[in-house]
């Protein structure tokens, strides 16, 4: 499974449902680590204090001067 960066049966010898599951596990954690550091920085993203629920602000798109 190259497309998505986890190995593949064959490729380990440990391969098995667990191993797989630990792959994703992985990648999830680490998908995860990097949205909540960037999150500071992510000023369209907006999380409701008391639901938790996020969602994106609105912006209008620049004018551009002809």
């Amino acid at each position: 499974m190259v497309e998505v960066g986890v190995a593949e049966q064959g490729e380990s010898p440990e391969f098995d449902a667990k191993f797989f599951r630990r792959q994703l596990e992985d990648k999830l954690r680490g998908a995860a680590a990097a949205a909540d550091a960037g999150y500071p920085e992510n000023h369209g993203l907006v999380l409701d204090p008391e639901t938790g629920i996020p969602s994106l602000k609105a912006f209008r798109a620049a004018r551009s001067s002809r």
